[in-house]
């Protein structure tokens, strides 16, 4: 990963490849002057999960959440630093275990603020059930719209992984008033299961419940969800938005 970095930031292989480990980290953190905002921390965050150094990534995000809010960290740091993460697994320049060792330090941190924000007080609104279809397990942006909706003071209730359509049966009888289910798409459905998919997932909804989702099989969904209460959002920023002001 720190290889990659330096080769994004200009470097030539020949360069890079007579470097020690030492060297490229060294490179690295010499070379964040600027261009982002965030990206010192950004870098270390990186060398952090190259490493797996717990201290350095719990240090960077203490310096960090003494300037700025948790959601703007997770919004202009984590995002990118997932997403960054993610090309990278992709195409085995990141191993799934550094993958993995990130991505659970972020989801500590969030769920240490969604504990703190279910303390505040509740506005009398409908409720948000969020939830991940199943075979479905990204959930670390899902957890953070949970984290929005309870910071705002909204009912929101979290479901987790692999949610399959039966499994909502106790929401639809359970809570009353008009639900909004919130869900992200990046593994299914596949192409010949998409309306069974829809239909399922209405069958389990009140007349006047609502289901937002989001993600990379989301937008396949457009016909087949026209007039419905099902919306399709292009992007998790899309959707942030639309939370953000509920």
């Amino acid at each position: 990963m720190n290889i990659a970095v330096l080769l994004d930031k200009g470097y030539k292989i020949s360069e890079v490849a007579s470097m020690s480990e030492e060297d490229i980290v060294t490179a690295i953190e010499q070379s964040e002057t600027v261009i982002d905002e965030y990206g010192f921390e950004l870098s270390r965050f990186r060398i952090s999960m190259l490493t797996f150094d717990s201290g350095l990534f719990q240090s960077t995000f203490a310096d960090l959440r003494r300037r700025v809010s948790f959601a703007e960290i997770f919004h202009k740091v984590m995002i990118p630093l997932l997403e960054d993460t993610g090309r990278l697994w992709q195409t085995g320049v990141v191993t799934p275990a550094q993958e993995h060792f990130l991505s659970n330090l972020i989801r500590q941190k969030l769920f240490f603020e969604i504990e703190k924000a279910e303390s505040l007080k509740k506005k009398d609104s409908s409720f948000f059930v969020l939830f991940l279809p199943h075979n479905e397990f990204h959930e670390i942006g899902l957890l953070f719209i949970h984290f929005l909706l309870l910071s705002k003071g909204m009912k929101s209730i979290y479901l987790g992984q692999s949610v399959s359509p039966e499994c909502l049966a106790p929401v639809k009888t359970g809570l009353k008033g008009s639900v909004t289910y919130i869900s992200f798409l990046t593994v299914v459905p596949e192409l010949k299961e998409q309306k069974q998919f829809i239909d399922e997932y209405k069958s389990m909804m009140k007349s006047n419940d609502r289901l937002w989702i989001v993600g990379r099989k989301a937008e396949a969904l457009k016909n087949l969800t026209k007039g419905s209460s099902i919306k399709i959002f292009k992007t998790p920023d899309e959707l942030m938005g639309k939370v953000i002001t509920v």
